[in-house]
């Protein structure tokens, strides 16, 4: 009768121990979620452009690229410079 109620005893400790367990992973996972559907409904509190912030509007420009030898880069260089100061030059 004793050995019947401490294996009783027993089998009710591990299973609380087990549902302690399950609502441990619970709590976790549902502190997991809310945080999740906090992140994605706030916004940001950084960032973002202003209007009219920047340097003002000017000319507009574009990259221009050109493969080159090795041997030829720096002259060509030196020659695009001065024909870009003639350019400006010429306004």
């Amino acid at each position: 009768m004793l050995a019947q109620i401490v294996v009783a005893f027993f089998v009710q400790v591990i299973y609380i121990s087990m549902l302690m367990g399950i609502i441990f992973l619970l709590l976790k996972t549902q502190s997991r979620i809310v945080k999740n559907v906090i992140k994605k409904n706030t916004k940001p509190k950084h960032g973002g452009a202003r209007p009219g912030a920047g340097a003002p509007k000017k000319e507009p420009t574009t990259t221009v690229s050109v493969r080159v030898k090795i041997k030829w880069a720096a002259k060509i260089k030196k020659v695009i410079a001065a024909e870009i100061k003639r350019l400006e030059g010429d306004g």
